[in-house]
This record gives C-alpha cells, sequence and structure tokens, in this order.
C-alpha cells in the first residue's frame, strides 16, 4: 500500500469526524456521537455495496470509531472520541516504525500478498525502505499533532488538524519530492560530468527514470543488459569461445537513447557483414543481481564460419549442461533457449 491508497483508505474517517462538530453544535454530545457513528455505518455499507468486500483497516477504523464514541457518551466527555485519529494513526505509526527501522520482512511478506510478487530486487527494496521512513515521520508529526489538538485546541482546529492538515502535509511531500527529483538530475550532472547514464527500470521492464552508472550501481537500480546468441537454420547453436568456456556472443549493458535491436544488429553486421543473418528475436526476460536481461536469439544462414564459435547440437548440451565448459549466462539462459527451440 503506497501513499496515495493510505491517503484513500484514511478519506472516509474523516467524514463523521465533521459530521460530529456539525452535529454537536445543534444537539449536544451524545446526539453528535450517535449521528457519526450512524454515518460511520453508512459509509462501510456502500463501500461493501460497491466492492463487495470490507478492508480491515476500515473494519479496525470503525471498531475503533465505536468504542470511542461510547466511551464518551458513557463518561460524558467528548475527549475519547477525538483521540480517534490519533489512535489509529498511532497504530499505524507503530507498524511503519517497525516495518522502516528493522531488519523485519514482514511488509515486503503483506506486500507480495498483495502484489502477488514473491521476491523484491534491491531497487524496489531500497525504493520501499525510504518512503517507508518518510511515511513513519509524516504520521507521527501527525498523530502528535492531533493529540496537541484534542487537549488544547478548539473542535474546529481539531476536525481541521485531523482532516484537511493531512492532506495538506501530503500535498506539501509531493510537492517536494518532485522539486527534489528534478535537483537530483541537476546534482547527478554536476557530480558525475560525462559519466555514462544508464536506463532505470521498474520490475515489468519500464522505462521509469535514467541515471549516472555510478549511482544505478550504488542504489541497486534496475538495469537493462542483453545476452545475445547464434542459432542456425537447423537449430544448432554458435556459441563463442572464451578462454576455456563457451557461450553467449554478447553480454552488453544499455545506455541512454540506444535502441537494443538497433544495437545488436550494429553488432551482427560487423560479424556477420549482413549476408548470413536471417531475423532476430527476444526469447526471454529475467532479473538477476539488479540487471533486467532480455535474452536474444539471432537466426543466422549454416554458410557462416568462424574459428572463434563452435557449433553445438541442443542435445549434446542438454547432456553437458552441468559441466564447466558453459558460461554461467548461458547455463542460466539454455531453458528459456529449449522452450522455444
Amino acid at each position: 500500500m503506497n501513499l496515495k491508497e493510505i491517503m484513500k483508505t484514511l478519506a472516509p474517517g474523516f467524514l463523521p469526524l465533521i459530521i460530529f462538530i456539525l452535529a454537536d453544535s445543534f444537539w449536544g454530545l451524545k446526539t453528535a456521537l450517535i449521528v457519526s457513528v450512524v454515518v460511520g455505518l453508512i459509509e462501510l455499507s456502500i463501500t461493501y455495496l460497491k466492492e463487495k468486500r470490507i478492508d480491515s483497516f476500515v473494519l479496525v477504523d470503525m471498531a475503533l470509531l465505536i468504542l470511542l464514541s461510547v466511551f464518551s457518551a458513557i463518561l460524558d466527555n467528548p475527549v475519547y472520541f477525538k483521540l480517534k485519529p490519533a489512535v489509529l494513526e498511532g497504530i499505524i505509526t507503530i507498524f511503519l516504525a517497525y516495518s522502516a527501522f528493522s531488519s523485519s520482512d514482514i511488509l515486503m511478506t503483506l506486500l507480495g500478498r498483495y502484489t502477488g510478487k514473491k521476491e523484491f530486487n534491491a531497487q524496489e527494496k531500497f525504493i520501499l525502505s525510504k518512503q517507508l521512513k518518510i511515511m513513519f515521520y509524516i504520521f507521527l508529526l501527525h498523530t502528535l499533532l492531533i493529540l496537541y489538538s484534542v487537549f488544547f485546541m478548539s473542535k474546529e482546529a481539531w476536525v481541521f488538524i485531523s482532516g484537511g492538515l493531512f492532506y495538506i502535509i501530503f500535498i506539501v511531500y509531493f510537492i517536494g519530492s518532485f522539486l527534489w527529483k528534478k535537483l537530483e538530475i541537476v546534482i547527478w550532472r554536476l557530480t558525475y560530468g560525462k559519466e555514462e547514464w544508464l536506463p532505470v527500470l521498474d520490475s515489468l521492464g519500464r522505462v521509469i527514470a535514467s541515471a549516472p552508472k555510478t549511482v544505478c550501481v550504488k542504489r541497486g537500480y534496475l538495469t537493462p543488459r542483453i545476452h545475445l546468441y547464434l542459432m542456425d537454420n537447423e537449430n544448432k547453436l554458435l556459441l563463442k569461445k572464451n578462454n576455456s568456456l563457451v557461450g553467449e556472443l554478447s553480454d552488453t549493458q544499455i545506455t541512454n537513447n540506444v535502441n537494443m535491436e538497433e544495437l545488436i544488429m550494429n553488432e551482427l553486421k560487423t560479424l556477420l557483414h549482413g549476408e548470413f543473418m536471417l531475423n532476430l528475436s527476444c526469447i526471454d526476460t529475467y532479473i538477476e543481481d539488479e540487471k533486467f536481461i532480455y535474452v536474444f536469439i539471432a537466426k543466422i544462414n549454416n554458410r557462416f564460419t568462424s574459428k572463434n564459435f563452435e557449433v553445438w547440437k541442443l542435445k549434446r548440451i542438454k547432456e553437458q549442461i552441468h559441466k564447466d565448459i558453459f558460461s554461467t549466462n548461458f547455463q542460466r539462459d539454455f531453458s528459456s533457449i529449449l522452450k522455444i527451440y
């Protein structure tokens, strides 16, 4: 659950607070508490009718509303009802503190269930950890402000701090984040000069940003890389000799403003002189060691020969794949090749 989703989830909880102030002005404390609880139950019902389910977070919010309203009605003191937003956000703050500053993977597990992902790469963990810490400080600040308003400020100020101020803080945060990203790019250009810049990808392979190579390495950003293999029209692989190992034709880092297929075609033209080339296809993608790997097969004409390559039938490779004669990349990619050929 990200910042926007949390704001959306908390929003319905603010309406009973506003209703409480209005009802209290006309009918007194106990009636205002009853009206607030009824409004909360109506919101819960509408949510269930729309989504056919009730989020556990919303249930906790509703339970707190009812429980603290009962205390306030019995003791004839609105303080308990007014503490509801602080108690709810206090629970969130404790959870955020535990997730952000401990070595526990509880949030990773919860997010895995929520998103369907089994593993998170270093880039995703870095971004998530940073976001969690920011969320912790925002919720801690807002919770303390609510507590102060409950005991030392007017009802109107309490409603504003509990509701409107919450969104103002996040708006300021989003604007600040946007401006910081722009400033960070300027700082990178001044710090790293003409260093190579790489595309930064998300876990689906979409380009989300770009950064200097040093920054990508330090922060574990996911960057694209190509593994390229040659195959003749009889589906025999031409594996490049590299010292005592054989494997891919190339293992190439992709930089900004470089089209992958154009890069591969230029490399193949140098090797094949264009006359032996048949077609080019990407057969697989995967993530490994903060790299988003694209596996390409270039189909070539049987007439191509080179002393730098060995011709291997797939059956022969299968029989010897676990021997120490293939490159690490090839051992990983061979299963993908078998699925296609």
